[in-house]
């Protein structure tokens, strides 16, 4: 019980610290909700992020 409450502690304590890091990524309008994409191929995607930040890569 100890280990799960340090643990649960610690998520509330750098929680905050991950969300202040994290860069936005705005992607256009055509990238939205139920957009279908071909399977097993490559789709050109373009956006707008702080320099240097890297999403999901």
């Amino acid at each position: 019980m100890l280990k799960l409450t340090a643990l649960l502690l610690t998520a509330l304590i750098f929680a905050p610290l991950a969300v202040l890091h994290a860069a936005e990524l705005k992607l256009p309008s055509i990238f939205s909700d139920h957009l279908v994409l071909q399977c097993d191929k490559a789709v050109p995607l373009w956006g707008w992020a702080d320099a240097g930040s890297r999403h999901g890569v």
